[in-house]
């Protein structure tokens, strides 16, 4: 069985890495106080491809964390219950350009990105910076207020070319 890591530093962010086969997403979070690291199963992440475009489905359900309580406070972030999955829809890859158009659906709200990327071997490398506050979450807060996650987050991925080969 493999797990995914979500790495959390002691600036407290939170490293979430999806892997499916050759292929690694990981969001990073920063917090003011602590760390923590939270697994998935490789498994867990689906990939489905077209013509036109790559859908990547990530459960947040599937995260497991060093303790029960991150996990609950992960899914409550998210609204796991009535939104299960984040969702990568990678629309076009250019070659030339390298560049992804992509977007990314958390909770309700999708956005549109398009994604610099870095072809090394048969991987291609990137990484877009979202805010919490575009899809309507609220960095949340523990402890009175003492820890304090931070609105911006780093998503970093390698996918392995195969699954952008029917784009654009």
């Amino acid at each position: 069985m493999k797990f995914i890591k979500i790495n959390v530093g002691i600036s407290f962010f939170v490293l979430m890495n999806f892997v499916n086969a050759q292929n690694e997403i990981a969001v990073e979070v920063k917090t003011n106080i602590n760390s923590f690291e939270c697994l998935i199963n490789h498994t867990a992440l689906k990939i489905k491809t077209s013509e036109n475009k790559t859908i990547i489905t990530i459960p947040v359900a599937a995260f497991k964390c060093p303790k029960k309580m991150i996990e609950k406070d992960l899914q409550s972030i998210f609204e796991v219950t009535n939104y299960p999955n984040i969702t990568l829809n990678i629309h076009t890859y250019n070659l030339k350009k390298q560049l992804i158009s992509t977007e990314i659906q958390i909770k309700s709200i999708k956005k549109n990105y398009l994604i610099d990327v870095n072809q090394m071997k048969s991987k291609l490398i990137g990484e877009q910076i979202i805010s919490l506050t575009d899809f309507g979450i609220t960095p949340p807060t523990k402890m009175m207020g003492t820890v304090k996650v931070k609105d911006q987050v780093k998503i970093s991925f390698k996918f392995n070319e195969e699954i952008l080969k029917n784009l654009n």
